[in-house]
């Protein structure tokens, strides 16, 4: 059951996505499917990062004219089939993000073995409201490596790589097999040859990355007391040097939690990167322009706009839901970009809040102990 408060707030997204639920009439997708990879010993991998997403693409379908009406983008827009595998809407998974799962159940093997041996490997994921509608923007999952063991069913990765729009469902049985309209950003309107435009995108994101620097500071603070010496040793690079990361190993789920927000940030930056395959085409910078040299590109703008919702802890994301799932149905990156600086702010007032709070706190007690000691 879905909390009074989840609901409201999950509310006031549909009011975003107003045609965004298509009701289903079978419940039992509801079923638990899935748990965390356990086995110790891989029966058989298979690496697929980066190849299906092609494939998978090639394979498009002619609709009728009468469902190409009631598409949501351009009659041109490709349509294409995909399995979908249901999830609480709360297990969103953005551009970049991966999920452990095992299929265990007959019918999802079937969807696993016709995703890789028709679709590439692609698999969409559902994300469910309640027993009976589900939300019209899914997550495009690549299958990134895999192990059939025959006692246990099959563990796999899946990566989002894309994002696409339910148009209609083709069947519910054994599996969710729907047609969607894959999403990309509409990049028609955007100009780098246009420097008041360039110097707006530019300026949001060190936004962005002003605020995630500002967040581990009063993260850190909070938990051993540090100075705020330390926020200004904090530089930028810090944020993008994957190589700060070489050294750890953050396997297990409870330390992941508790990775500090600029790991996290690089983490979901270069994992939003790279598993872009939308393609751009855009206005050359002019190399010799001195401005340029702190320009980004628009992958980098584009990775640090999913970055932005993605470098919360998992316990922590709770929270923001409702964002992420208004984020999966944008098509402007001008938007992400403004939605990732307010929440990344809303975070960043609740943790100054608490650490006014715990100041307070530890000055009242100072005066305690001084009145003790006169």
């Amino acid at each position: 059951m879905i909390s009074s408060t989840l609901w409201i707030i999950l509310n006031l997204a549909v009011v975003q996505l107003s045609s965004s639920l298509i009701t289903i009439h079978n419940s039992k997708y509801v079923s638990t499917f899935l748990a965390r990879k356990q086995p110790t010993k891989k029966a058989r991998s298979s690496s697929l990062y980066g190849y299906g997403i092609h494939e998978w693409r090639d394979n498009a379908i002619v609709m009728e004219p009468e469902t190409a009406s009631n598409k949501p983008f351009s009659s041109s827009m490709p349509s294409r089939e995909i399995c979908l595998l249901p999830f609480s809407y709360d297990e969103i998974l953005l551009q970049g993000e991966t999920k452990e799962l095992r299929l265990y159940e007959e019918r999802f093997i079937k969807l696993f073995e016709k995703s890789m041996n028709e679709h590439g490997g692609i698999i969409g994921m559902a994300l469910l409201v309640n027993d009976s509608s589900i939300l019209k923007p899914i997550s495009i999952c690549e299958i990134e490596s895999y192990n059939k063991m025959s006692e246990f069913g099959i563990f796999c990765t899946i990566r989002v790589i894309s994002r696409a729009t339910i148009v209609k469902f083709v069947d519910y049985t054994p599996y969710i097999t729907a047609i969607c309209v894959e999403r990309m950003d509409d990049t028609s309107s955007l100009d780098f040859g246009n420097k008041k435009q360039l110097d707006l995108f530019n300026y949001l994101a060190s936004n962005i990355e002003n605020t995630v620097l500002t967040l581990s500071s009063l993260q850190h603070q909070l938990s051993d007391g540090s100075s705020k010496e330390k926020e200004e040793k904090l530089e930028k690079d810090v944020l993008y040097d994957i190589s700060t990361d070489e050294d750890e190993d953050y396997d297990d789920e409870e330390e992941e939690d508790e990775e500090d927000p600029i790991s996290r940030f690089r983490n979901a930056f270069h994992a939003a990167k790279e598993s872009d395959y939308n393609g751009y085409t855009t206005t050359t910078i002019n190399d010799n322009d001195e401005s340029s040299k702190e320009c980004r590109s628009i992958q980098d703008l584009t990775a640090i706009s999913w970055a932005a919702f993605c470098c919360f802890a998992t316990s922590q994301r709770e929270n923001i839901i409702t964002y992420r799932i208004q984020v999966l149905d944008s098509s402007r990156l001008l938007d992400r970009l403004y939605m990732g600086i307010y929440i990344l702010r809303e975070k960043r007032k609740e943790l100054e809040e608490e650490l006014a709070s715990v100041r307070k706190k530890q000055q009242r007690d100072n005066e305690n102990n001084n009145e003790y000691f006169l």
